[in-house]
C-alpha cells in the first residue's frame, strides 16, 4: 500500500513537472515557473472539488467549508511544491528518463488536465439544473 501512494505521489509531481515545464517555457525565470505551476495545480484541484459539487448538486456551502477545504488544499501544494524542494530532486529523475517514457508520461499528463478542465466546464450543467 505504501508503495502505491509513493507512486501517486510521484506521477502527482510528474503533472507538475509538465506544467513547470510549460511554465518555463512561456516564463524565463525558474522562481516564475514553480510558482505559476503550483497555482495551476491548485487551480486543478480546486475546480475538481467544484465539479464534485455540482456534480451532487450542493448549492449552499458554508463559508466555514469552503475554506476549510481550499485550506487543506492550499496546505498540501504549501507542504510539496513550495515550502521545501521536495519535487526537485524527482525533475532530476524525470529528466533522466527515455524520450519515449517521457512522452507517454506527457501525453497522459495532459490528457488527464485537459479532461479536468472539461470536467469543471461540463459540471456547470449540473449546477443550474
Amino acid at each position: 500500500m505504501k508503495n502505491f501512494f509513493k507512486q501517486i505521489l510521484t506521477f502527482y509531481y510528474y503533472i507538475f513537472y509538465c506544467i513547470y515545464r510549460f511554465w518555463a517555457f512561456v516564463n524565463t525565470t525558474e522562481w516564475g515557473a514553480a510558482t505559476r505551476s503550483a497555482i495551476t495545480i491548485l487551480a486543478l484541484e480546486i475546480w475538481t472539488s467544484i465539479s464534485i459539487l455540482f456534480y451532487l448538486k450542493v448549492k449552499n456551502v458554508s463559508d466555514e467549508a469552503f475554506y476549510s477545504v481550499f485550506g487543506f488544499i492550499l496546505l498540501i501544494n504549501l507542504y510539496l511544491f513550495i515550502l521545501n524542494d521536495k519535487w526537485k530532486p524527482y525533475f532530476e529523475k524525470f529528466r533522466k528518463y527515455d524520450k519515449t517514457k517521457r512522452i507517454k508520461l506527457d501525453i497522459i499528463s495532459w490528457t488527464i488536465i485537459i479532461v479536468l478542465l472539461i470536467n469543471f466546464i461540463y459540471s456547470f450543467g449540473f449546477y443550474n439544473k
